[in-house]
């Protein structure tokens, strides 16, 4: 087993981040949990489920939100297939946009993902955007992944 060493760096960066947090957190408000369905992205391999994002949104005051949650398949086999997503949202006029960063792994890949999200605050429904870098653990081999769909508000499953 590996012993890990005190680094007294380390102790004050997570003592000046959790400062600066906590009083943006404490004055915010806890929004709930959404999902939207996923519609056009992977379309050259469709999945024969259902593709959703399910985020948890935190308002934090002035238009700005917090979001973390992941995007699954409903014919999803384990939790291990689910790309966990944090990001951020901000509010213009009548538009929420969402920019969302994620992994997702497997045993056979790996993919690094950036997401963007353009919401019609009426319908709270819009436009998706992804862009991915990924590699194949068995041949490493890369590639680039970009693709566009649209996003509609929908029940969690």
């Amino acid at each position: 087993m590996r012993c890990l060493k005190w680094n007294p760096l380390l102790s004050i960066l997570l003592a000046i981040s959790g400062f600066f947090s906590l009083p943006a957190f404490a004055d915010g408000t806890y929004i709930g949990e959404a999902c939207w369905e996923i519609q056009g992205i992977g379309d050259e391999e469709p999945s024969e489920g259902t593709d959703y994002i399910k985020l948890a949104i935190f308002d934090i005051g002035d238009g700005h939100f917090t979001l973390n949650g992941y995007s699954f398949s409903s014919d999803d086999e384990s939790v291990d297939e689910r790309t966990l997503l944090n990001g951020n949202g901000e509010l213009f006029g009548d538009q929420i946009i969402f920019q969302l960063s994620g992994l997702t792994s497997d045993p056979d890949e790996m993919f690094s993902l950036s997401v963007r999200t353009v919401l019609s605050l009426s319908t709270l429904s819009g436009t998706v955007d992804v862009l991915g870098t990924g590699i194949d653990r068995n041949t490493q081999e890369s590639g680039i992944l970009s693709d566009s769909g649209t996003v509609t508000i929908a029940v969690c499953p």
